[in-house]
């Protein structure tokens, strides 16, 4: 081996240990050859001198041997210092060679570590791939035992394979996709193998759950659910979801499916033009940090999907487009401090949506172009602090909603350009203060609108431009403390507002026209409408 010498640009030859020891013995050599050649040198010349001085007839003075014997040992002084010069850059050179042998030796064992890592790692990778195809094989067999077998030996082996965690999982997902795809035999009947393959898919499920309650990297993976079957009960309770994407989207779900206290920190769920029939959704006490959750487009009919005791937080949830037939959805007691709800263009029939006792500091809750038939729209001891709570162009048809006990005391709460048909609209016990709740060319047809012992304390309550056909509009013992509560430009034909009984008159609501008095009942100590008049 050779390396470039910097200075001339040739070759320098790399020598051996056994070459430097013999650089070593021939500067041992030099030095001592050298040391006797000065000596030698230096009796030589002090001899001379001294056999000069006689011969000459001088008499030779002790002052002048000494000066002789001096300059002899000067001379050798001076052999003396060129030899440590020689011997100096001598050692140099042995270091030099000494450090690139070293380096050629630390070079070939690198290399040779190397090679053996390398070796090593196409052993590891050999065994996964080993590993890999028993276990596809195993999922493959036409024996229910073999198969679930195959179900927990490929889930080990994502748990110990770094490199091929998502090769394994997309395995696992596709054979959970695959419904009833074992055949029936002499030994295991058509209802059995229908059975068999539920249990294998059940394993598939509960293996990836289990793993996603306790282990982060499965956590970050993706996961293809399309199109599956669960007519299994299922749970993914404690589940997080850290990154990735999970879809469940035209999936089926006819049994229970849970994810009570999972954490939504990121990445994405969805369940868009999933089935639900019956059964229960369940997300119970889940957190929303971050990520979507999506339901778009998805049917559910009958059963329940409960978000009892959720927490939103920074994530979006979307129901856009998502029909309800005979459905509870419940959002009872849910937080919501920042994220989106949305319910746009969703369509209710029958069933109910609560938001029961739930708190909004934050937020958006969205029913834009919402459709209600039937059953109800609950707000009950719900606290809105701040956000919105957004009704554009909804439309309810015989529908209840209901804001019983609810404290509005912050943000926006509007039924915008709303519609509503027979039903009722009910904010009795209702304390208004600080927020702004508009009904702003809102339609009301043979409905019923009570306010009956609500608290207008502060903030604005509007019907600019609405309109009243037939119903009832009442604020029995209701406080008018505070508010602005305006009936600009609105149009009443038929049905009635009555004002008859407040509980106290300080700001009454303000008309800007003239209406039929048959139309608006006033208090008896009342001067007339006209008092209620900007």
């Amino acid at each position: 081996m050779t390396e470039g010498n910097q200075g001339s640009g040739k070759p320098l030859q790399l020598r051996t240990p056994h070459a430097v020891e013999r650089s070593q013995w021939s500067l041992s050599r030099a030095v001592v050859t050298s040391s006797v050649v000065a000596l030698s040198a230096a009796g030589a010349i002090a001899a001379v001198a001294l056999f000069g001085l006689g011969r000459t007839h001088h008499l030779a003075t002790s002052t002048s041997a000494v000066d002789i014997v001096k300059l002899a040992f000067g001379l050798v002084a001076g052999v003396g210092a060129s030899v440590g010069l020689v011997l100096a850059f001598r050692r140099h050179q042995i270091a030099e060679a000494t450090a690139l042998v070293d380096k050629a030796k630390e070079a070939r064992e690198s290399r040779k570590e190397a090679q053996e890592g390398r070796r090593e790692e196409r052993e590891v990778q050999r065994a996964f791939n080993e590993r890999f195809g028993a276990a596809a094989a195993q999922l493959g067999s036409d024996q229910y035992a073999v198969r679930i077998a195959g179900v927990y030996a490929m889930a080990g082996l994502a748990d110990d394979w770094d490199a091929g965690r998502q090769r394994c999982i997309e395995v696992l997902c596709a054979v959970l996709r695959r419904t009833n795809t074992a055949q029936p035999t002499d030994d295991e009947p058509a209802e059995t193998a229908t059975e068999s393959d539920r249990e294998v898919r059940r394993a598939i499920a509960r293996s990836i759950a289990e793993r996603l309650r306790t282990t982060a990297a499965w956590q970050r993976c993706d996961y293809d659910f399309a199109g599956a079957s669960f007519d299994f009960e299922v749970s993914f309770d404690a589940a997080a979801f850290a990154g990735g994407s999970v879809s469940f989207n035209n999936a089926q779900f006819t049994g229970t499916t849970s994810f009570d206290n999972a954490e939504f920190a990121g990445g994405h769920v969805s369940f868009s033009r999933a089935r639900f029939t019956d059964g229960v959704m369940s997300f119970d006490r889940a957190r929303f940090t971050g990520g979507t959750v999506s339901f778009n487009d998805a049917q559910f009919t009958g059963g329940t999907v409960s978000f009892y005791g959720a927490e939103f937080a920074g994530a979006d949830v979307y129901f856009a487009g998502a029909k309800f037939t005979g459905t509870n959805v419940r959002l009872s007691l849910a937080t919501v401090a920042s994220g989106n709800i949305s319910f746009r263009s969703a369509e209710l029939t029958a069933g109910s949506i609560a938001f029961h006792s739930c708190e909004v500091t934050d937020g958006n809750l969205i029913f834009t172009d919402a459709q209600f038939y039937g059953g109800d729209l609950d707000f009950v001891g719900a606290e809105i602090k701040g956000g919105s709570v957004s009704f554009l162009r909804a439309n309810f048809a015989g529908s209840n909603v209901l804001f019983m006990t609810a404290k509005i005391t912050g943000g926006t709460l509007a039924f915008t350009n709303s519609t509503f048909a027979a039903g009722m609209v009910c904010f009795n016990n209702v304390k208004f203060s600080g927020s702004t709740v508009t009904f702003a060319l809102a339609k009301f047809d043979g409905t019923t609108v009570l306010f009956n012992k609500a608290d207008f304390a502060s903030g604005t309550v509007g019907f600019m431009q609405s309109s009243f056909t037939g119903g009832h509009i009442g604020f029995d013992q209701a406080l008018f403390r505070g508010s602005n509560i305006t009936f600009f430009a609105a149009t009443l034909t038929g049905g009635r507002v009555d004002l008859s009984k407040p509980k106290e008159w300080t700001r009454p609501p303000v008309f800007d026209r003239d209406y039929d008095p048959a139309l608006i009942l006033l208090p008896d100590f009342s001067p007339g409408l006209a008092a209620s008049r900007i």
